[in-house]
C-alpha cells in the first residue's frame, strides 16, 4: 500500500467510516487488490509503505498531524510491529479523541497484543458507527473470548445485520456456534469467481479466528495460513499475515 488514509473533513470520508472493515479500507487507500502469494512480496510493499509514514512523522515533529500518525500505525500493524502500532494509534486519539470509534485497526493490535477487554470496548465503540459489520462482530468475539470464556462470548455475540460480503452471513451463525461447514458451503456457492477468492480468504481468516478463540490452535494455525497465503494485498490480508506468524510463534513457545 503506498498511500494510506487521505483523511478529509466532508461527508464521503465520514460516511466511508462507516462501511465494513474492508470497504473503508478500498475506498480510502490505494491497495494492491491481487498482489501475490509470494511473501517476500508482500514485506516489500509494506516496508515501502513504513518507510514512507516513518519519515512523514519523523520529518513533521511536534507539527505531524493525528492522521500522519494513523498512517504510521497502519503501517506498522501491517508490517507486524503491534506494540508500536498501538503507540501510533492512541498518538492519533489524543489528538482527536472523537476518532477512537472509528480505529477499528486499533482494536486488532489492541488483540494481537492480549489486551483482550480494551480491544472488547473498542470494537463495541466501533459498532455505533458501524452497526452491520461481521468482522467487527468477530473480533470482538476473540476478545471476549479470551478476556472471559466461550460462552459468555456467544452471549454478548455483537448484532451485525444486512452484511452483503460473501460469507459475512454465515460467518456471523458459525460465531454463534454453527459448523464450519456453513462457511465453507457458501464459499462454493458464491457465483463469481472474483468474489470467491475474497469469500474464500474471509472465511479462512475468520475460521482462524474462531477457532482460535474456541481454543483450538491446530485448527487455528491452519485456516490462518491458508488465508495467509492469498494474492491479495489488501489492509485485512496483511493482517491475516500477521495472525499466521503469531499463531505459529504462540506454538514455538509452548
Amino acid at each position: 500500500m503506498n498511500a494510506l488514509f487521505q483523511l478529509r473533513c466532508c461527508q464521503a470520508v465520514r460516511d466511508a467510516f462507516r462501511r465494513p472493515m474492508l470497504m473503508a479500507l478500498l475506498s480510502l487507500v490505494v491497495c494492491h487488490v491481487h498482489v501475490s502469494s509470494d511473501d517476500g512480496v508482500h514485506a516489500s510493499r509494506i516496508r515501502a509503505s513504513l518507510s514512507l509514514a516513518e519519515t512523514k512523522v519523523r520529518e513533521a515533529g511536534d507539527s505531524a498531524r493525528a492522521i500522519d500518525h494513523v498512517q504510521l500505525g497502519d503501517a506498522q500493524l501491517r508490517f507486524g510491529r503491534v506494540e508500536e502500532s498501538i503507540h501510533s494509534f492512541e498518538r492519533a486519539i489524543e489528538m482527536r479523541p472523537e476518532w477512537k470509534p472509528e480505529l477499528w485497526q486499533y482494536g486488532i493490535a489492541l488483540a494481537f497484543a492480549q489486551r483482550y477487554r480494551e480491544g472488547r470496548e473498542l470494537f463495541e465503540m466501533h459498532r455505533r458507527v458501524n452497526p452491520h459489520d461481521v468482522e467487527n462482530a468477530a473480533w470482538h468475539f476473540l476478545c471476549v473470548a479470551k478476556d472471559a470464556d466461550l460462552a459468555t462470548a456467544r452471549q454478548l455475540l455483537l448484532p451485525a445485520p444486512s452484511d452483503p460480503r460473501p460469507p459475512m452471513k454465515q460467518v456471523l451463525r458459525r460465531l454463534a456456534g454453527g459448523d464450519d461447514a456453513i462457511v465453507v458451503d457458501a464459499v462454493r456457492d458464491t457465483p463469481s469467481m472474483r468474489e470467491r477468492d475474497s469469500a474464500q480468504f474471509f472465511a479462512d481468516l475468520y475460521l482462524g479466528l474462531i477457532a482460535d478463540a474456541e481454543g483450538n490452535s491446530a485448527k487455528a494455525e491452519q485456516y490462518m495460513q491458508a488465508a495467509a497465503k492469498t494474492g491479495l494485498g489488501h489492509y485485512m490480508a496483511d493482517v491475516a499475515r500477521v495472525y499466521a506468524k503469531r499463531l505459529t510463534l504462540g506454538r514455538a513457545k509452548k
